[in-house]
């Protein structure tokens, strides 16, 4: 074998070496767990004083409703992977002593819509919200504003759970929110398979 055949036999080797290492790198790329970045504020409207015995009012129709204490959680839910979804769950539970009584959620405009399981009210409070985002592209940010009273206690960000599942456009596969404090047992409540849930806490990527 001459020296030239000898640099195209060393040639097409490095080639189909490059190419299968690309091919390695892009199945690990497509399969790995998107960054969805977070951030969870919470401010306390109202908590009650015992030395005052005061309550805040709130107005739902002809009726009102009294509280000890009353708190606003907004989070921030944005894409930062590389991958479009076609739509993003994620759910939120507060602790055993507290309600959602009002929720808002928004995106960028008109076309990113976000909806509600069971939409909460000062009469029919819930302590589970189950939300999804459509769509949920690049960079796309949804902002879910929560309104949370309590009997006993307030409301602190530490108490606040949040799970999510991900589904990706371009291949329909489910993949795992990271959980940054240990794990919570039980299955995802949006999808019996496939799927294993996490608690996210602020600040986090998963």
């Amino acid at each position: 074998m001459g020296l030239d055949e000898g640099i195209k036999v060393v040639a097409g080797l490095a080639g189909a070496v490059l190419g299968f290492l690309l091919k390695v790198w892009y199945d690990r790329r497509q399969g790995r767990k998107l960054p969805i970045r977070y951030s969870v504020d919470l401010d306390r409207i109202f908590s009650a004083n015992p030395e005052l015995q005061a309550q805040v009012t709130v107005h739902q129709g002809t009726k009102k409703f009294s509280y000890d204490h009353l708190a606003l959680v907004k989070v921030t839910i944005t894409n930062r992977g590389n991958n479009d979804l076609d739509s993003f769950a994620f759910g939120l539970t507060v602790p055993d002593d507290h309600d959602i009584v009002v929720a808002q959620c928004e995106g960028a405009d008109r076309h990113h819509v976000a909806t509600f399981a069971a939409t909460p009210l000062p009469a029919l409070p819930i302590r589970n919200l189950d939300v999804t985002c459509v769509p949920f592209h690049r960079d796309d940010a949804y902002i879910l504003k929560i309104y949370v009273r309590s009997e006993t206690t307030p409301l602190t960000k530490e108490s606040i759970q949040l799970r999510g599942c991900q589904k990706t456009g371009n291949n329909n596969r489910l993949t795992a929110a990271r959980d940054l404090r240990p794990a919570m047992t039980g299955p995802c409540p949006f999808h019996k398979e496939n799927c294993h849930g996490g608690r996210l806490y602020a600040g986090g990527v998963f």
